[in-house]
Protein backbone atom coordinates (compact mmCIF):
# COMPACT_ATOMS: atom_id res chain seq x y z
CA UNK A 1 0.00 0.00 0.00
CA UNK A 2 2.20 2.61 -0.99
CA UNK A 3 -0.61 5.40 -0.93
CA UNK A 4 -0.72 4.14 2.62
CA UNK A 5 2.67 5.42 3.49
CA UNK A 6 2.15 8.60 1.60
CA UNK A 7 -1.62 9.54 3.49
CA UNK A 8 0.02 8.57 6.98
CA UNK A 9 3.37 10.43 5.99
CA UNK A 10 1.28 14.18 5.72
CA UNK A 11 3.07 15.44 8.82
CA UNK A 12 6.02 17.81 9.15
CA UNK A 13 8.29 19.49 11.10
CA UNK A 14 6.05 22.55 10.31
CA UNK A 15 3.05 20.70 10.64
CA UNK A 16 0.36 18.47 9.27
CA UNK A 17 -0.01 18.84 5.57
CA UNK A 18 -3.36 19.16 3.71
CA UNK A 19 -5.62 16.36 3.77
CA UNK A 20 -5.57 14.29 0.63
CA UNK A 21 -7.81 11.55 0.14
CA UNK A 22 -6.95 8.01 -1.12
CA UNK A 23 -9.71 6.20 -3.38
CA UNK A 24 -9.14 2.36 -2.83
CA UNK A 25 -11.48 -0.13 -5.10
CA UNK A 26 -13.02 -2.68 -2.52
CA UNK A 27 -15.42 -4.06 -4.68
CA UNK A 28 -16.82 -3.48 -8.44
CA UNK A 29 -18.93 -0.24 -8.14
CA UNK A 30 -17.30 0.57 -4.62
CA UNK A 31 -14.41 2.65 -3.44
CA UNK A 32 -13.63 3.95 -0.36
CA UNK A 33 -12.15 7.66 0.38
CA UNK A 34 -9.48 7.90 3.19
CA UNK A 35 -8.73 10.59 4.42
CA UNK A 36 -6.38 11.62 6.81
CA UNK A 37 -7.39 15.11 8.54
CA UNK A 38 -7.96 17.15 11.59
CA UNK A 39 -11.01 17.02 13.60
CA UNK A 40 -11.79 19.86 16.24
CA UNK A 41 -12.85 19.73 19.61
CA UNK A 42 -13.12 22.03 22.69
CA UNK A 43 -9.26 20.64 23.67
CA UNK A 44 -8.10 21.48 20.15
CA UNK A 45 -7.73 19.32 16.88
CA UNK A 46 -7.33 15.27 17.34
CA UNK A 47 -5.05 13.82 14.29
CA UNK A 48 -8.15 11.18 12.62
CA UNK A 49 -8.36 9.47 9.63
CA UNK A 50 -12.15 9.23 7.53
CA UNK A 51 -12.91 5.98 5.50
CA UNK A 52 -16.00 6.99 3.92
CA UNK A 53 -17.58 4.87 0.59
CA UNK A 54 -18.89 5.68 -2.31
CA UNK A 55 -21.23 3.72 -4.00
CA UNK A 56 -23.91 1.92 -1.59
CA UNK A 57 -26.40 4.19 -2.43
CA UNK A 58 -27.08 3.09 -5.94
CA UNK A 59 -27.76 -0.20 -4.36
CA UNK A 60 -30.39 1.53 -1.49
CA UNK A 61 -27.86 1.72 1.59
CA UNK A 62 -26.87 5.21 2.43
CA UNK A 63 -23.03 5.81 1.99
CA UNK A 64 -21.28 4.96 5.47
CA UNK A 65 -18.37 7.27 7.14
CA UNK A 66 -16.12 5.93 10.01
CA UNK A 67 -14.11 8.42 11.89
CA UNK A 68 -11.07 7.22 14.42
CA UNK A 69 -7.76 8.36 15.73
CA UNK A 70 -4.87 8.13 13.37
CA UNK A 71 -3.01 5.98 15.25
CA UNK A 72 -5.37 3.30 15.34
CA UNK A 73 -5.79 3.15 11.57
CA UNK A 74 -2.76 1.08 10.26
CA UNK A 75 -2.23 -1.31 6.88
CA UNK A 76 -4.17 -3.85 8.75
CA UNK A 77 -7.22 -2.35 10.24
CA UNK A 78 -7.80 -0.56 7.07
CA UNK A 79 -7.76 -4.12 5.25
CA UNK A 80 -10.11 -5.45 8.13
CA UNK A 81 -12.44 -2.22 6.92
CA UNK A 82 -12.73 -2.34 3.40
CA UNK A 83 -13.90 -6.34 3.84
CA UNK A 84 -16.65 -4.50 6.18
CA UNK A 85 -17.40 -1.90 3.67
CA UNK A 86 -17.28 -5.07 0.86
CA UNK A 87 -19.55 -7.58 2.91
CA UNK A 88 -22.18 -3.85 3.14
CA UNK A 89 -21.76 -4.11 -0.33
CA UNK A 90 -23.06 -7.74 -0.44
CA UNK A 91 -26.27 -7.44 1.86
CA UNK A 92 -27.15 -4.02 0.15
CA UNK A 93 -27.70 -6.04 -2.42
CA UNK A 94 -29.68 -8.32 -1.04
CA UNK A 95 -32.05 -5.92 -0.07
CA UNK A 96 -30.60 -5.85 3.51
CA UNK A 97 -29.65 -2.45 4.38
CA UNK A 98 -28.88 -0.56 7.62
CA UNK A 99 -30.31 3.39 8.46
CA UNK A 100 -30.42 5.71 11.51
CA UNK A 101 -30.71 3.89 14.79
CA UNK A 102 -29.48 0.55 13.71
CA UNK A 103 -26.49 -1.24 14.16
CA UNK A 104 -24.01 -4.10 13.94
CA UNK A 105 -23.34 -6.79 15.97
CA UNK A 106 -20.49 -8.93 15.91
CA UNK A 107 -18.92 -11.78 17.42
CA UNK A 108 -15.11 -12.33 18.14
CA UNK A 109 -14.32 -11.16 15.18
CA UNK A 110 -15.43 -7.26 15.44
CA UNK A 111 -13.41 -4.42 14.06
CA UNK A 112 -12.96 -3.14 17.17
CA UNK A 113 -12.64 -5.74 20.00
CA UNK A 114 -15.36 -5.62 22.40
CA UNK A 115 -17.55 -3.57 20.71
CA UNK A 116 -20.29 -3.45 18.01
CA UNK A 117 -21.43 -0.56 15.84
CA UNK A 118 -23.99 1.86 16.00
CA UNK A 119 -25.21 3.91 13.12
CA UNK A 120 -26.15 7.49 14.15
CA UNK A 121 -26.22 10.37 10.75
CA UNK A 122 -23.24 11.97 9.75
CA UNK A 123 -21.89 15.36 9.81
CA UNK A 124 -19.73 17.38 7.70
CA UNK A 125 -16.16 16.96 8.16
CA UNK A 126 -13.38 19.73 8.02
CA UNK A 127 -11.18 18.44 4.77
CA UNK A 128 -13.49 15.38 3.85
CA UNK A 129 -16.24 14.70 1.84
CA UNK A 130 -19.31 13.51 3.28
CA UNK A 131 -22.45 12.40 1.17
CA UNK A 132 -25.38 13.68 1.64
CA UNK A 133 -27.53 11.14 4.23
CA UNK A 134 -24.57 9.31 5.09
CA UNK A 135 -24.54 6.99 7.97
CA UNK A 136 -21.60 7.47 10.66
CA UNK A 137 -20.61 4.27 12.45
CA UNK A 138 -19.74 4.78 15.78
CA UNK A 139 -18.31 1.78 17.91
CA UNK A 140 -20.72 0.83 21.38
CA UNK A 141 -19.79 -1.35 23.99
CA UNK A 142 -21.70 -4.86 24.58
CA UNK A 143 -23.43 -3.04 27.54
CA UNK A 144 -24.44 0.31 25.66
CA UNK A 145 -25.94 -2.01 22.67
CA UNK A 146 -27.67 -3.55 25.41
CA UNK A 147 -29.45 0.07 26.27
CA UNK A 148 -29.81 -0.12 22.29
CA UNK A 149 -32.17 -3.37 22.58
CA UNK A 150 -34.29 -2.63 25.38
CA UNK A 151 -34.09 1.41 25.14
CA UNK A 152 -34.17 2.20 21.59
CA UNK A 153 -31.00 4.13 19.73
CA UNK A 154 -32.03 7.61 20.07
CA UNK A 155 -31.40 7.12 24.42
CA UNK A 156 -28.03 6.52 23.74
CA UNK A 157 -27.33 8.72 21.13
CA UNK A 158 -28.66 11.38 22.97
CA UNK A 159 -26.62 10.10 26.28
CA UNK A 160 -23.77 10.03 24.03
CA UNK A 161 -23.75 13.42 23.10
CA UNK A 162 -24.56 14.83 26.85
CA UNK A 163 -21.14 12.44 27.43
CA UNK A 164 -19.20 13.84 24.26
CA UNK A 165 -20.29 17.29 24.66
CA UNK A 166 -21.49 17.31 20.86
CA UNK A 167 -24.77 17.70 19.39
CA UNK A 168 -26.66 15.55 18.36
CA UNK A 169 -24.09 12.62 19.15
CA UNK A 170 -20.48 11.99 18.54
CA UNK A 171 -19.54 10.48 14.92
CA UNK A 172 -16.33 9.34 15.50
CA UNK A 173 -14.54 6.53 17.91
CA UNK A 174 -12.88 7.51 20.74
CA UNK A 175 -11.14 4.33 22.27
CA UNK A 176 -10.82 6.71 25.74
CA UNK A 177 -14.54 7.50 26.10
CA UNK A 178 -16.09 6.40 29.42
CA UNK A 179 -18.78 3.56 28.87
CA UNK A 180 -22.65 4.40 29.62
CA UNK A 181 -23.59 3.17 32.91
CA UNK A 182 -26.20 0.17 31.15
CA UNK A 183 -26.73 -1.30 34.59
CA UNK A 184 -28.16 1.54 36.16
CA UNK A 185 -29.67 2.80 33.63
CA UNK A 186 -31.35 -0.68 32.79
CA UNK A 187 -32.37 -0.84 36.04
CA UNK A 188 -33.40 2.17 36.91
CA UNK A 189 -35.44 3.23 33.83
CA UNK A 190 -39.36 2.98 34.27
CA UNK A 191 -39.00 1.58 30.54
CA UNK A 192 -37.50 -1.54 31.58
CA UNK A 193 -40.67 -2.10 33.02
CA UNK A 194 -43.28 -1.38 30.52
CA UNK A 195 -43.91 -2.88 26.98
CA UNK A 196 -43.03 -1.25 23.94
CA UNK A 197 -42.43 -1.26 20.26
CA UNK A 198 -39.42 0.30 18.60
CA UNK A 199 -40.83 2.86 15.83
CA UNK A 200 -37.26 4.45 14.51
CA UNK A 201 -39.20 6.67 11.88
CA UNK A 202 -41.16 8.09 14.10
CA UNK A 203 -40.58 11.45 16.11
CA UNK A 204 -42.19 12.76 19.19
CA UNK A 205 -41.46 16.81 20.09
CA UNK A 206 -41.89 19.43 21.91
CA UNK A 207 -43.15 22.90 19.90
CA UNK A 208 -44.74 25.33 22.68
CA UNK A 209 -47.47 23.40 24.39
CA UNK A 210 -48.36 20.85 22.21
CA UNK A 211 -46.77 17.41 22.00
CA UNK A 212 -46.28 16.11 18.80
CA UNK A 213 -46.11 12.50 17.51
CA UNK A 214 -44.78 12.36 14.07
CA UNK A 215 -45.18 8.93 12.43
CA UNK A 216 -44.48 7.34 8.54
CA UNK A 217 -47.19 5.27 6.74
CA UNK A 218 -46.55 1.75 7.67
CA UNK A 219 -46.07 2.04 11.06
CA UNK A 220 -49.84 1.10 11.33
CA UNK A 221 -49.33 -2.17 10.85
CA UNK A 222 -46.61 -2.32 13.76
CA UNK A 223 -49.21 -0.67 16.06
CA UNK A 224 -51.87 -3.23 15.00
CA UNK A 225 -49.56 -6.22 16.02
CA UNK A 226 -48.35 -4.51 19.20
CA UNK A 227 -52.08 -3.58 20.87
CA UNK A 228 -52.87 -7.30 19.70
CA UNK A 229 -50.53 -8.89 21.90
CA UNK A 230 -51.48 -6.49 24.67
CA UNK A 231 -53.71 -6.83 27.33
CA UNK A 232 -56.35 -4.28 26.67
CA UNK A 233 -55.89 -0.63 27.56
CA UNK A 234 -52.15 -1.78 29.15
CA UNK A 235 -49.71 0.98 29.24
CA UNK A 236 -46.72 1.15 26.49
CA UNK A 237 -44.19 2.83 24.72
CA UNK A 238 -43.30 4.10 21.69
CA UNK A 239 -39.63 3.99 21.11
CA UNK A 240 -39.01 6.95 18.59
CA UNK A 241 -35.78 8.50 16.52
CA UNK A 242 -33.94 11.35 16.32
CA UNK A 243 -35.53 14.20 14.67
CA UNK A 244 -33.28 16.01 12.51
CA UNK A 245 -35.16 19.39 12.92
CA UNK A 246 -35.13 19.84 16.47
CA UNK A 247 -32.94 22.05 18.54
CA UNK A 248 -32.79 20.25 21.46
CA UNK A 249 -32.77 16.63 22.78
CA UNK A 250 -34.02 15.52 25.88
CA UNK A 251 -31.80 13.29 27.95
CA UNK A 252 -31.93 11.26 31.29
CA UNK A 253 -29.39 9.58 33.56
CA UNK A 254 -30.27 7.32 36.70
CA UNK A 255 -30.84 9.68 39.79
CA UNK A 256 -31.23 12.69 37.41
CA UNK A 257 -34.57 15.16 39.09
CA UNK A 258 -35.05 17.59 36.93
CA UNK A 259 -35.75 17.78 33.09
CA UNK A 260 -32.33 17.98 30.93
CA UNK A 261 -31.76 18.60 27.17
CA UNK A 262 -28.80 19.43 25.03
CA UNK A 263 -28.61 22.00 22.22
CA UNK A 264 -26.25 23.00 19.25
CA UNK A 265 -23.44 25.28 20.81
CA UNK A 266 -24.80 28.93 21.23
CA UNK A 267 -28.21 27.94 21.49
CA UNK A 268 -30.78 29.55 24.02
CA UNK A 269 -34.08 29.11 23.43
CA UNK A 270 -34.80 25.60 22.23
CA UNK A 271 -38.40 25.56 19.87
CA UNK A 272 -38.55 21.85 19.00
CA UNK A 273 -37.29 20.00 21.80
CA UNK A 274 -37.29 16.25 20.88
CA UNK A 275 -37.89 13.48 22.92
CA UNK A 276 -36.74 9.57 23.02
CA UNK A 277 -40.35 7.92 23.26
CA UNK A 278 -43.76 8.22 23.96
CA UNK A 279 -45.93 6.64 26.48
CA UNK A 280 -49.21 5.83 26.17
CA UNK A 281 -51.24 5.27 29.47
CA UNK A 282 -54.75 4.57 29.10
CA UNK A 283 -57.86 4.67 31.34
CA UNK A 284 -57.59 7.92 33.36
CA UNK A 285 -59.55 10.54 34.82
CA UNK A 286 -58.10 13.27 32.91
CA UNK A 287 -56.36 14.07 29.97
CA UNK A 288 -52.58 14.91 30.78
CA UNK A 289 -49.22 14.91 29.55
CA UNK A 290 -46.15 14.90 31.12
CA UNK A 291 -42.61 14.82 30.45
CA UNK A 292 -40.86 11.84 31.66
CA UNK A 293 -36.79 10.49 31.86
CA UNK A 294 -36.41 11.64 28.51
CA UNK A 295 -39.52 11.02 26.97
CA UNK A 296 -43.26 11.74 27.07
CA UNK A 297 -46.39 10.13 28.54
CA UNK A 298 -49.85 11.04 27.96
CA UNK A 299 -52.88 10.35 30.03
CA UNK A 300 -55.42 9.39 28.33
CA UNK A 301 -59.12 9.16 29.34
CA UNK A 302 -61.57 6.02 27.85
CA UNK A 303 -62.60 7.62 25.18
CA UNK A 304 -59.59 9.65 24.82
CA UNK A 305 -57.69 6.13 24.10
CA UNK A 306 -60.33 4.84 21.96
CA UNK A 307 -59.79 8.07 19.56
CA UNK A 308 -55.89 7.86 20.07
CA UNK A 309 -55.57 4.13 19.29
CA UNK A 310 -57.64 4.58 15.64
CA UNK A 311 -55.48 7.51 14.93
CA UNK A 312 -52.55 5.01 15.50
CA UNK A 313 -53.60 1.97 13.86
CA UNK A 314 -56.19 3.90 10.65
CA UNK A 315 -52.93 6.29 9.78
CA UNK A 316 -55.40 9.24 10.97
CA UNK A 317 -54.11 12.63 12.17
CA UNK A 318 -55.38 13.73 15.36
CA UNK A 319 -55.45 16.78 18.18
CA UNK A 320 -56.66 16.70 21.67
CA UNK A 321 -56.74 19.38 24.16
CA UNK A 322 -55.80 18.24 27.45
CA UNK A 323 -58.07 18.31 30.83
CA UNK A 324 -56.40 21.46 31.89
CA UNK A 325 -56.88 23.23 28.63
CA UNK A 326 -53.10 23.97 28.55
CA UNK A 327 -51.68 21.72 25.76
CA UNK A 328 -52.32 19.54 22.88
CA UNK A 329 -51.30 16.05 22.04
CA UNK A 330 -51.12 15.50 18.53
CA UNK A 331 -50.89 13.19 15.80
CA UNK A 332 -49.61 13.55 13.05
CA UNK A 333 -48.43 11.51 9.62
CA UNK A 334 -45.64 12.50 7.19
Amino acid sequence: MAWWNELMGRVSGAGRSPALAQRVEVAPGLTVSVTRHARPTSKGPVDCVSYVSDGLAAKGQKELVFTLPAGMADEAFSSKLFSFFATINQFAEQGRTVDTGGHTQFGQRSLFPGRHLLYVPAEPLPEVSVPPNALAAVPVTEGELALVERFGATRVMSSLGRMCSHFPCPTWFDPERPELPHAEMLQASMLSNIASARLREARVLQMGSDIVLRLVPGAEALLQQLFAELPANMPFALLTGLDPTADAYFVWAPGQREPQAITPPGQNNAERLCGNFLVVVPEQEKDASQLVEDGFAWLLTEASWKAVKRALTEGGALALLDSAGSKRLRIEWA
